[in-house]
């Protein structure tokens, strides 16, 4: 078991270390269990860094899409590692599940967490279709109008305006004339 967590600490994705500030091309954040001198709570040696984009029009609108390898694993590192020692000793199996329970914890915690920040992204990523669809939409009707109805409603258009012009400035005579004859 303290090798599969270890292993998928040090799991990358398109050549970015997941749980290492997701740096591209580095080595394995958490050394080997199997090194001679491993110690859970310095196995990890990884980026501590949080790798963030940005999701609106601020520098405060961004979300963290990294997570810290420390932070997740290692409390779970070092109950596994308890856990073996005691196994291998015939030592007390039952004070190594309060770490194990912390590790536990700590892997849901971030579990809750990047289901958090992938909500928001979700819910700009449907903001983003939602306005590429309107402009898209506006591009295509403007692109598809009829020139000929375009130019006619136009002018149907300025004549109203001319004609709503001419009135409100006779309004507005009579009404300075009769103000006048007061």
């Amino acid at each position: 078991m303290l090798q599969s967590l270890t292993a998928l600490g040090n799991s990358s994705f398109a050549g970015r270390r997941v749980f290492s500030w997701l740096a591209q091309d580095s080595s394995a954040p958490f050394a080997d269990p199997a090194s001679p001198g491993y110690d859970p709570l310095t196995a990890f040696t990884g980026g501590t860094n949080d790798f963030f984009i940005k999701v609106g029009p601020s520098a405060a609108e961004r979300v963290r899409i990294s997570s810290q390898g420390d932070d997740v694993f290692l409390p779970g590192l070092k109950g596994l590692s308890d856990l073996e020692t005691a196994l291998r000793s015939n030592g007390n199996i039952a004070a190594t599940f309060t770490q194990l329970k912390a590790g536990q914890d700590a892997v849901a915690r971030e579990t809750a967490s990047v289901g958090s920040r992938q909500g928001v992204l979700q819910g700009r990523l449907s903001q983003v279709a939602s306005l590429t669809g309107q402009e898209q939409g506006a591009l295509a009707r403007t692109t598809d109008a009829d020139l000929f109805q375009t130019i006619s409603e136009l002018t149907q258009v300025q004549t109203s305006l001319q004609a709503l012009l001419g009135a409100s400035s006779q309004i507005a005579e009579q009404s300075l004339a009769s103000l006048i004859r007061f």
